[in-house]
């Protein structure tokens, strides 16, 4: 079975663009493309799947923090990665999340290496606007990188 491993940003990587950050973490997971069915492997259509199928588990999360977060006038969308596109080409796109508290980049970056070998990079940026954007994204950090494995490796089956 393939492995997430933390990574580090690529030099070539269009998220460098909005750094600096308060926060900064990238994952990685080298696939071989010769079990994947449909080989047309774009970034953008990766982040997409991050919303497509989400496991239960995340599902219930996302609504116990909309409870949480609704009386402190914070987004409550069920859809956590309703953003916009602010960056991509062929190997990446990077997708902005903006609220009053904290902004995010999400990235997926995408390296093909030899031997059939993907390597493809989940990235996170996150700028704090003002203390609670700070409170908040400490109380989610645990469950952010938990979910961003999972959803990384949901999304290529």
């Amino acid at each position: 079975m393939n492995t997430i491993t933390k990574s580090t940003l690529s030099a070539s990587s269009l998220i460098i663009d909005f750094l600096p950050a308060d926060y900064i973490d990238a994952y990685e997971y080298i696939v071989n493309t010769d079990n994947i069915t449909n080989k047309n492997i774009e970034p953008e259509k990766i982040l997409l799947n991050f919303n497509i199928e989400q496991p239960k588990w995340i599902n219930f999360l996302v609504k116990l923090r909309n409870i949480l977060v609704k009386p402190f006038g914070l987004k409550t969308d069920d859809d956590l990665l309703k953003g916009k596109i602010v960056a991509e080409n062929e190997n990446e796109t990077v997708l902005q999340l903006s609220d009053s508290h904290l902004t995010t980049e999400v990235s997926i970056y995408l390296d093909f290496l030899e031997h059939n070998k993907l390597k493809i990079v989940c990235a996170t940026l996150v700028h704090y606007h003002n203390k609670l954007g700070m409170f908040y994204f400490f109380a989610i950090k645990p469950f952010h990188k938990v979910i961003v494995k999972s959803l990384l490796r949901k999304s290529i089956k």
